[in-house]
Protein backbone atom coordinates (compact mmCIF):
# COMPACT_ATOMS: atom_id res chain seq x y z
CA UNK A 1 0.00 0.00 0.00
CA UNK A 2 1.57 3.71 -0.94
CA UNK A 3 2.41 5.96 1.75
CA UNK A 4 0.57 9.16 1.20
CA UNK A 5 3.60 11.06 2.04
CA UNK A 6 5.91 9.60 -0.18
CA UNK A 7 4.30 10.47 -3.22
CA UNK A 8 7.18 11.87 -5.88
CA UNK A 9 7.27 12.12 -9.58
CA UNK A 10 7.85 9.16 -11.74
CA UNK A 11 8.29 9.59 -15.36
CA UNK A 12 6.49 5.76 -15.24
CA UNK A 13 3.26 7.32 -14.21
CA UNK A 14 3.06 9.89 -17.65
CA UNK A 15 0.76 8.87 -20.28
CA UNK A 16 2.16 10.67 -23.76
CA UNK A 17 -1.27 10.12 -25.07
CA UNK A 18 -3.02 11.69 -22.08
CA UNK A 19 -0.51 14.93 -22.24
CA UNK A 20 -1.29 15.09 -26.24
CA UNK A 21 -5.26 15.02 -25.49
CA UNK A 22 -4.62 17.71 -23.06
CA UNK A 23 -2.98 19.51 -25.04
CA UNK A 24 -5.28 19.22 -27.68
CA UNK A 25 -8.45 19.84 -25.74
CA UNK A 26 -6.61 23.52 -24.70
CA UNK A 27 -5.12 24.09 -27.76
CA UNK A 28 -7.33 27.50 -28.08
CA UNK A 29 -5.63 28.81 -24.71
CA UNK A 30 -1.97 28.15 -26.75
CA UNK A 31 -3.47 30.58 -29.38
CA UNK A 32 -5.34 32.88 -27.55
CA UNK A 33 -2.01 33.39 -25.16
CA UNK A 34 0.48 33.70 -27.77
CA UNK A 35 -2.05 36.31 -29.82
CA UNK A 36 -2.29 38.14 -26.57
CA UNK A 37 1.40 38.46 -25.98
CA UNK A 38 1.63 39.56 -29.63
CA UNK A 39 -0.94 41.78 -29.30
CA UNK A 40 0.76 43.25 -25.78
CA UNK A 41 3.70 43.42 -27.75
CA UNK A 42 2.20 45.46 -30.32
CA UNK A 43 0.32 48.22 -28.25
CA UNK A 44 3.73 48.57 -25.88
CA UNK A 45 5.83 48.81 -29.11
CA UNK A 46 3.34 51.54 -30.74
CA UNK A 47 3.43 53.55 -27.51
CA UNK A 48 7.55 53.69 -27.87
CA UNK A 49 7.90 53.68 -31.45
CA UNK A 50 9.38 56.52 -33.63
CA UNK A 51 9.44 55.94 -37.00
CA UNK A 52 12.53 57.07 -39.31
CA UNK A 53 12.74 57.88 -43.08
CA UNK A 54 15.87 57.13 -45.18
CA UNK A 55 16.56 58.77 -48.45
CA UNK A 56 19.15 57.51 -50.68
CA UNK A 57 21.15 58.83 -53.48
CA UNK A 58 23.93 56.72 -55.27
CA UNK A 59 27.14 58.36 -56.58
CA UNK A 60 29.95 57.00 -59.27
CA UNK A 61 33.61 57.72 -58.67
CA UNK A 62 35.57 57.54 -61.32
CA UNK A 63 39.30 59.03 -62.23
CA UNK A 64 39.65 62.08 -63.96
CA UNK A 65 40.26 61.41 -67.79
CA UNK A 66 40.59 57.49 -67.13
CA UNK A 67 37.87 55.12 -68.92
CA UNK A 68 39.47 51.83 -67.24
CA UNK A 69 37.07 50.28 -65.01
CA UNK A 70 39.68 48.82 -63.18
CA UNK A 71 41.40 52.07 -62.67
CA UNK A 72 37.91 53.53 -61.71
CA UNK A 73 37.32 50.51 -59.33
CA UNK A 74 40.83 50.75 -57.70
CA UNK A 75 40.19 54.89 -57.11
CA UNK A 76 36.80 53.87 -55.53
CA UNK A 77 38.18 51.42 -52.69
CA UNK A 78 41.14 54.03 -51.83
CA UNK A 79 38.41 57.03 -51.89
CA UNK A 80 36.09 55.27 -50.25
CA UNK A 81 36.50 56.88 -46.52
CA UNK A 82 37.69 59.91 -47.76
CA UNK A 83 34.51 60.66 -49.77
CA UNK A 84 32.91 59.01 -46.27
CA UNK A 85 34.43 61.78 -44.36
CA UNK A 86 33.61 64.92 -46.58
CA UNK A 87 29.86 63.77 -46.46
CA UNK A 88 29.86 63.44 -43.07
CA UNK A 89 32.10 66.60 -42.09
CA UNK A 90 31.15 69.47 -39.98
CA UNK A 91 32.12 71.72 -42.56
CA UNK A 92 29.28 69.91 -44.77
CA UNK A 93 27.11 69.75 -41.99
CA UNK A 94 27.47 73.69 -41.52
CA UNK A 95 27.08 74.87 -44.79
CA UNK A 96 24.00 72.63 -45.02
CA UNK A 97 22.80 74.19 -41.81
CA UNK A 98 23.11 77.73 -42.98
CA UNK A 99 20.94 77.19 -46.23
CA UNK A 100 17.91 76.16 -43.44
CA UNK A 101 18.31 78.98 -41.92
CA UNK A 102 20.70 78.46 -39.14
CA UNK A 103 18.81 74.94 -37.92
CA UNK A 104 21.10 72.39 -36.70
CA UNK A 105 21.42 69.13 -38.69
CA UNK A 106 20.42 66.66 -36.23
CA UNK A 107 19.77 63.78 -39.20
CA UNK A 108 22.35 60.51 -39.35
CA UNK A 109 24.31 60.76 -42.48
CA UNK A 110 25.53 57.41 -43.80
CA UNK A 111 28.03 56.43 -46.47
CA UNK A 112 28.36 52.65 -48.49
CA UNK A 113 30.27 51.62 -51.14
CA UNK A 114 28.81 48.77 -52.97
CA UNK A 115 31.39 45.78 -52.55
CA UNK A 116 33.25 45.19 -56.01
CA UNK A 117 31.96 48.36 -58.05
CA UNK A 118 32.78 51.90 -57.95
CA UNK A 119 29.43 53.31 -56.41
CA UNK A 120 28.70 55.21 -53.40
CA UNK A 121 25.63 55.16 -51.49
CA UNK A 122 24.97 58.19 -49.50
CA UNK A 123 21.83 58.24 -46.75
CA UNK A 124 20.16 60.60 -44.68
CA UNK A 125 18.00 59.52 -42.08
CA UNK A 126 15.52 61.40 -40.28
CA UNK A 127 12.17 61.25 -38.25
CA UNK A 128 10.41 63.13 -41.62
CA UNK A 129 10.16 61.71 -44.60
CA UNK A 130 10.48 65.15 -46.37
CA UNK A 131 13.45 66.51 -44.44
CA UNK A 132 15.31 63.09 -45.07
CA UNK A 133 15.11 64.12 -48.84
CA UNK A 134 15.34 67.82 -48.54
CA UNK A 135 19.02 67.12 -46.68
CA UNK A 136 20.19 64.83 -48.91
CA UNK A 137 19.23 67.65 -51.95
CA UNK A 138 21.29 70.00 -50.05
CA UNK A 139 24.00 67.46 -49.60
CA UNK A 140 24.41 66.87 -53.41
CA UNK A 141 24.14 70.35 -53.79
CA UNK A 142 26.65 71.44 -51.35
CA UNK A 143 29.25 68.27 -51.65
CA UNK A 144 31.24 69.40 -54.95
CA UNK A 145 32.31 72.93 -53.34
CA UNK A 146 33.83 71.05 -50.34
CA UNK A 147 34.87 68.33 -52.37
CA UNK A 148 36.63 69.87 -55.71
CA UNK A 149 39.91 71.32 -54.12
CA UNK A 150 40.43 67.63 -52.34
CA UNK A 151 40.19 65.50 -55.39
CA UNK A 152 41.61 66.47 -58.19
CA UNK A 153 42.16 63.04 -59.70
CA UNK A 154 39.09 61.75 -58.75
CA UNK A 155 35.37 62.68 -60.05
CA UNK A 156 32.23 62.01 -58.25
CA UNK A 157 28.79 61.39 -59.82
CA UNK A 158 25.28 61.32 -59.36
CA UNK A 159 23.87 58.44 -60.93
CA UNK A 160 20.57 58.07 -58.82
CA UNK A 161 18.89 60.96 -57.51
CA UNK A 162 17.09 60.52 -54.04
CA UNK A 163 13.20 60.26 -53.87
CA UNK A 164 10.78 61.03 -51.12
CA UNK A 165 10.92 57.95 -48.95
CA UNK A 166 7.14 56.95 -47.87
CA UNK A 167 7.82 54.01 -45.74
CA UNK A 168 9.63 53.90 -42.62
CA UNK A 169 13.27 52.54 -42.98
CA UNK A 170 13.22 51.40 -39.48
CA UNK A 171 11.38 48.45 -37.74
CA UNK A 172 9.16 48.39 -34.65
CA UNK A 173 9.97 46.27 -31.74
CA UNK A 174 6.67 44.52 -33.04
CA UNK A 175 8.07 44.34 -36.38
CA UNK A 176 10.98 42.79 -34.74
CA UNK A 177 10.06 40.44 -32.23
CA UNK A 178 6.34 40.16 -32.65
CA UNK A 179 6.62 36.84 -34.42
CA UNK A 180 9.06 35.58 -31.41
CA UNK A 181 7.00 37.00 -28.81
CA UNK A 182 3.58 35.15 -30.82
CA UNK A 183 5.97 31.74 -30.95
CA UNK A 184 7.14 32.26 -26.80
CA UNK A 185 3.46 33.13 -25.95
CA UNK A 186 2.62 29.63 -27.43
CA UNK A 187 6.05 27.65 -25.82
CA UNK A 188 4.74 29.59 -22.57
CA UNK A 189 1.19 28.38 -22.26
CA UNK A 190 1.61 24.72 -23.77
CA UNK A 191 4.61 24.04 -21.27
CA UNK A 192 2.07 25.36 -18.77
CA UNK A 193 -0.48 22.99 -19.86
CA UNK A 194 1.48 19.80 -20.26
CA UNK A 195 3.30 20.46 -16.42
CA UNK A 196 -0.47 20.93 -15.01
CA UNK A 197 -1.62 17.45 -17.03
CA UNK A 198 1.86 16.12 -15.26
CA UNK A 199 1.52 17.58 -11.86
CA UNK A 200 -2.22 17.75 -10.90
CA UNK A 201 -2.06 14.39 -9.07
CA UNK A 202 -4.28 12.41 -11.47
CA UNK A 203 -4.54 8.66 -12.57
CA UNK A 204 -2.39 8.33 -16.09
CA UNK A 205 -1.64 4.57 -16.15
CA UNK A 206 -2.08 1.63 -14.24
CA UNK A 207 1.69 1.93 -12.90
CA UNK A 208 0.25 5.19 -11.39
CA UNK A 209 -3.11 3.90 -9.70
CA UNK A 210 -1.03 0.96 -8.18
CA UNK A 211 1.35 3.10 -6.69
CA UNK A 212 -0.95 6.06 -5.65
CA UNK A 213 -4.23 4.37 -5.12
CA UNK A 214 -4.90 2.58 -1.64
CA UNK A 215 -6.61 -0.27 -2.75
CA UNK A 216 -6.62 -3.16 -5.17
CA UNK A 217 -6.53 -2.86 -8.68
CA UNK A 218 -9.86 -5.12 -9.86
CA UNK A 219 -9.87 -4.22 -13.40
CA UNK A 220 -8.88 -2.35 -15.90
CA UNK A 221 -11.48 -0.98 -18.91
CA UNK A 222 -10.25 0.53 -22.08
CA UNK A 223 -11.65 3.71 -23.74
CA UNK A 224 -14.48 2.32 -26.33
CA UNK A 225 -15.88 4.96 -28.68
CA UNK A 226 -19.38 6.11 -27.28
CA UNK A 227 -22.68 6.24 -29.33
CA UNK A 228 -21.25 4.52 -32.36
CA UNK A 229 -24.29 2.45 -33.52
CA UNK A 230 -26.44 4.19 -35.63
CA UNK A 231 -24.56 7.64 -36.10
CA UNK A 232 -23.54 7.05 -39.81
CA UNK A 233 -24.76 5.46 -43.05
CA UNK A 234 -22.74 2.05 -43.85
CA UNK A 235 -20.63 4.24 -46.03
CA UNK A 236 -19.33 6.37 -42.95
CA UNK A 237 -19.64 9.57 -44.93
CA UNK A 238 -22.84 10.75 -44.28
CA UNK A 239 -24.51 11.14 -40.42
CA UNK A 240 -28.17 9.49 -40.25
CA UNK A 241 -30.63 12.40 -39.65
CA UNK A 242 -32.54 10.32 -37.33
CA UNK A 243 -29.01 8.52 -35.46
CA UNK A 244 -29.78 6.73 -32.20
CA UNK A 245 -27.51 7.08 -29.83
CA UNK A 246 -26.12 3.57 -27.97
CA UNK A 247 -24.40 3.50 -24.29
CA UNK A 248 -21.51 1.18 -24.07
CA UNK A 249 -22.50 -1.65 -22.64
CA UNK A 250 -20.87 -5.29 -23.84
CA UNK A 251 -24.18 -6.29 -25.08
CA UNK A 252 -23.39 -4.28 -27.88
CA UNK A 253 -22.65 -6.26 -31.08
CA UNK A 254 -19.99 -3.32 -32.16
CA UNK A 255 -18.76 -3.22 -28.81
CA UNK A 256 -14.71 -4.17 -29.23
CA UNK A 257 -13.66 -7.31 -27.90
CA UNK A 258 -11.12 -5.65 -26.05
CA UNK A 259 -13.56 -3.84 -24.05
CA UNK A 260 -16.00 -6.78 -23.52
CA UNK A 261 -13.43 -8.82 -21.77
CA UNK A 262 -12.35 -6.63 -19.20
CA UNK A 263 -15.67 -6.80 -17.84
CA UNK A 264 -16.03 -10.25 -18.03
CA UNK A 265 -12.52 -10.13 -16.08
CA UNK A 266 -13.42 -7.85 -13.76
CA UNK A 267 -16.59 -9.99 -13.49
CA UNK A 268 -14.64 -13.11 -12.26
CA UNK A 269 -12.16 -11.24 -10.02
CA UNK A 270 -15.77 -9.98 -8.07
CA UNK A 271 -16.92 -13.40 -8.09
CA UNK A 272 -13.94 -14.82 -6.49
CA UNK A 273 -14.19 -11.72 -4.03
CA UNK A 274 -18.13 -12.61 -3.38
CA UNK A 275 -17.44 -16.37 -2.39
CA UNK A 276 -14.17 -15.85 -0.62
CA UNK A 277 -16.03 -12.88 1.55
CA UNK A 278 -20.13 -14.57 1.43
CA UNK A 279 -20.93 -11.18 0.08
CA UNK A 280 -23.68 -10.58 -1.99
CA UNK A 281 -24.61 -6.70 -2.31
CA UNK A 282 -21.86 -4.96 -4.44
CA UNK A 283 -21.91 -0.57 -4.40
CA UNK A 284 -20.27 0.94 -7.31
CA UNK A 285 -19.49 4.33 -6.69
CA UNK A 286 -16.48 7.07 -8.00
CA UNK A 287 -15.36 10.28 -6.60
CA UNK A 288 -16.18 12.67 -9.74
CA UNK A 289 -19.23 13.16 -11.69
CA UNK A 290 -18.40 11.68 -15.34
CA UNK A 291 -16.07 8.70 -14.20
CA UNK A 292 -18.58 6.09 -15.79
CA UNK A 293 -20.20 3.96 -12.55
CA UNK A 294 -23.46 3.73 -14.02
CA UNK A 295 -21.81 2.32 -17.41
CA UNK A 296 -19.65 -0.03 -15.10
CA UNK A 297 -23.01 -0.69 -12.74
CA UNK A 298 -24.52 -2.34 -16.12
CA UNK A 299 -21.89 -3.94 -17.53
CA UNK A 300 -20.82 -5.62 -14.66
CA UNK A 301 -24.26 -6.71 -14.18
CA UNK A 302 -24.78 -7.88 -17.51
CA UNK A 303 -21.25 -9.84 -17.63
CA UNK A 304 -22.75 -11.50 -14.18
CA UNK A 305 -26.19 -12.40 -16.08
CA UNK A 306 -24.06 -14.18 -19.08
CA UNK A 307 -22.60 -16.58 -16.65
CA UNK A 308 -26.23 -17.24 -15.70
CA UNK A 309 -26.32 -15.06 -12.52
CA UNK A 310 -29.83 -13.94 -10.96
CA UNK A 311 -29.04 -10.47 -10.76
CA UNK A 312 -30.79 -7.17 -9.69
CA UNK A 313 -29.12 -3.71 -10.58
CA UNK A 314 -30.58 -0.84 -8.37
CA UNK A 315 -30.05 2.42 -9.19
CA UNK A 316 -29.95 4.59 -6.32
CA UNK A 317 -28.58 7.99 -7.81
CA UNK A 318 -31.89 9.45 -7.47
CA UNK A 319 -30.40 12.68 -8.21
CA UNK A 320 -29.38 12.28 -11.55
CA UNK A 321 -30.79 8.52 -12.55
CA UNK A 322 -29.37 7.26 -15.74
CA UNK A 323 -29.65 3.82 -15.73
CA UNK A 324 -32.78 3.94 -17.82
CA UNK A 325 -31.14 5.63 -20.42
CA UNK A 326 -28.37 3.38 -20.10
CA UNK A 327 -30.69 0.62 -21.08
CA UNK A 328 -32.86 2.73 -23.54
CA UNK A 329 -35.85 2.08 -21.43
CA UNK A 330 -38.79 4.18 -22.22
CA UNK A 331 -40.53 6.14 -18.74
CA UNK A 332 -43.65 4.53 -19.59
CA UNK A 333 -42.14 1.08 -18.94
CA UNK A 334 -40.51 1.60 -15.56
CA UNK A 335 -41.94 1.70 -12.46
CA UNK A 336 -40.13 4.37 -10.73
CA UNK A 337 -38.04 3.01 -7.67
CA UNK A 338 -37.37 6.46 -5.66
CA UNK A 339 -41.89 6.55 -6.08
CA UNK A 340 -41.98 3.04 -4.28
CA UNK A 341 -39.48 4.21 -1.16
CA UNK A 342 -41.45 6.93 -0.75
CA UNK A 343 -44.66 5.54 -0.39
CA UNK A 344 -46.28 3.54 0.92
CA UNK A 345 -46.88 0.27 -1.94
CA UNK A 346 -46.22 -3.06 -0.54
CA UNK A 347 -44.40 -4.68 -3.34
CA UNK A 348 -42.20 -3.57 -6.14
CA UNK A 349 -41.51 -5.37 -9.37
CA UNK A 350 -38.53 -4.49 -11.34
CA UNK A 351 -37.91 -4.67 -14.91
CA UNK A 352 -36.60 -7.78 -16.04
CA UNK A 353 -34.23 -6.10 -19.51
CA UNK A 354 -31.18 -7.74 -21.29
CA UNK A 355 -31.36 -10.60 -18.50
CA UNK A 356 -30.81 -8.29 -15.36
CA UNK A 357 -33.49 -7.23 -12.98
CA UNK A 358 -33.53 -3.30 -12.92
CA UNK A 359 -35.11 -1.26 -10.87
CA UNK A 360 -34.37 1.85 -12.14
CA UNK A 361 -36.03 5.90 -11.47
CA UNK A 362 -37.88 7.25 -13.81
CA UNK A 363 -36.91 10.96 -13.18
CA UNK A 364 -34.94 12.96 -10.23
CA UNK A 365 -36.03 13.34 -6.64
CA UNK A 366 -35.01 16.32 -4.75
CA UNK A 367 -35.28 14.19 -1.30
CA UNK A 368 -32.25 11.55 -2.09
CA UNK A 369 -31.52 11.92 1.39
CA UNK A 370 -34.61 10.64 2.90
CA UNK A 371 -34.67 8.51 0.26
CA UNK A 372 -30.81 6.87 1.26
CA UNK A 373 -31.79 6.71 4.74
CA UNK A 374 -35.23 5.21 4.71
CA UNK A 375 -36.02 1.66 6.75
CA UNK A 376 -38.08 0.93 3.26
CA UNK A 377 -34.69 0.64 1.43
CA UNK A 378 -32.73 -0.86 3.66
CA UNK A 379 -35.84 -3.71 3.91
CA UNK A 380 -36.18 -3.94 0.59
CA UNK A 381 -32.41 -5.14 -0.19
CA UNK A 382 -32.43 -7.26 2.62
CA UNK A 383 -35.66 -8.50 1.22
CA UNK A 384 -34.04 -10.00 -2.34
CA UNK A 385 -30.99 -11.30 -0.56
CA UNK A 386 -32.99 -14.63 -1.17
CA UNK A 387 -33.82 -14.16 -4.32
CA UNK A 388 -30.78 -12.93 -6.18
CA UNK A 389 -27.32 -14.30 -6.49
CA UNK A 390 -26.21 -10.63 -7.24
CA UNK A 391 -27.28 -7.35 -6.00
CA UNK A 392 -25.72 -4.09 -7.75
CA UNK A 393 -26.38 -0.60 -6.42
CA UNK A 394 -25.20 2.59 -8.40
CA UNK A 395 -24.75 5.31 -6.10
CA UNK A 396 -24.14 9.14 -6.64
CA UNK A 397 -20.64 10.16 -6.75
CA UNK A 398 -18.79 10.97 -4.00
CA UNK A 399 -17.36 14.49 -4.08
CA UNK A 400 -20.77 15.48 -4.91
CA UNK A 401 -23.18 13.88 -2.49
CA UNK A 402 -22.44 11.15 0.81
CA UNK A 403 -25.42 9.16 -0.33
CA UNK A 404 -22.58 5.99 -0.94
CA UNK A 405 -21.60 5.96 2.56
CA UNK A 406 -25.16 6.15 3.81
CA UNK A 407 -25.67 3.11 1.11
CA UNK A 408 -22.77 0.94 3.07
CA UNK A 409 -25.34 -0.12 5.93
CA UNK A 410 -26.97 -1.96 3.04
CA UNK A 411 -24.03 -3.27 0.87
CA UNK A 412 -21.63 -6.09 2.18
CA UNK A 413 -18.56 -4.47 -0.02
CA UNK A 414 -17.66 -1.33 -2.52
CA UNK A 415 -16.06 -0.66 -6.15
CA UNK A 416 -14.54 2.60 -6.78
CA UNK A 417 -14.85 3.72 -10.66
CA UNK A 418 -11.98 5.62 -11.18
CA UNK A 419 -11.93 7.12 -14.58
CA UNK A 420 -8.59 8.29 -16.28
CA UNK A 421 -7.10 11.66 -15.35
CA UNK A 422 -10.28 12.87 -13.72
CA UNK A 423 -9.82 12.72 -10.22
CA UNK A 424 -6.67 13.56 -7.91
CA UNK A 425 -5.06 10.55 -6.19
CA UNK A 426 -5.99 12.57 -2.92
CA UNK A 427 -9.48 12.66 -3.70
CA UNK A 428 -9.71 8.90 -4.55
CA UNK A 429 -7.64 7.95 -1.49
CA UNK A 430 -9.84 10.15 0.87
CA UNK A 431 -13.24 8.29 -0.96
CA UNK A 432 -11.74 5.04 -0.02
CA UNK A 433 -10.78 6.16 3.36
CA UNK A 434 -14.94 6.54 3.76
CA UNK A 435 -15.71 3.31 2.24
CA UNK A 436 -13.75 1.42 4.37
CA UNK A 437 -16.02 1.32 7.31
CA UNK A 438 -15.00 -2.15 8.22
CA UNK A 439 -11.85 -4.40 7.27
CA UNK A 440 -13.42 -5.54 4.02
CA UNK A 441 -16.04 -2.96 3.33
CA UNK A 442 -13.99 -1.83 0.01
CA UNK A 443 -12.54 -4.08 -2.20
CA UNK A 444 -10.60 -2.25 -4.87
CA UNK A 445 -11.51 0.19 -7.80
CA UNK A 446 -11.73 -0.33 -11.25
CA UNK A 447 -9.49 1.35 -13.65
CA UNK A 448 -11.73 2.95 -16.42
CA UNK A 449 -11.59 4.68 -20.10
CA UNK A 450 -7.77 3.74 -20.33
CA UNK A 451 -6.06 5.20 -24.01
Amino acid sequence: MMNRDEQTFNIKHINPKIVVRSVLKNFWIVILTAMSFAFIAKAVSNTMYTPTYTSTATFVISAKGSTSAYTSLTMANEMTQVFAQVFQSEVLRDKISAQMGGEKLTDTIQTQVIPETNLLRVSVTSTNPKKAYSTLGLIIENYPSISENLFANAVLEVIKMPDIPTFPSSLSLYQRYGKLLFLGGAVLSLGLIIAITILRGTIHNTTSARHNIDGMLIGTVPHEIKNKTGLFSLRGLKRRKNAKKVSVLITNALSSFKFTESYHSIRAKLSYIIRKRSAKVILITSACENEGKTTASANIALSFADRGKNVLLIDCDFKKPSLRKVFDIGTSDVSDFAGYISSDADSYEPLYKNGIHLAANVSSHAASQKIIHSKKLIEYVNSQRSQRDVIIIDSPPMLVASDAVALMKTCDMAVLVVRQDTARCTEINDCIDKLSVTDNSFCGYIFNDCI
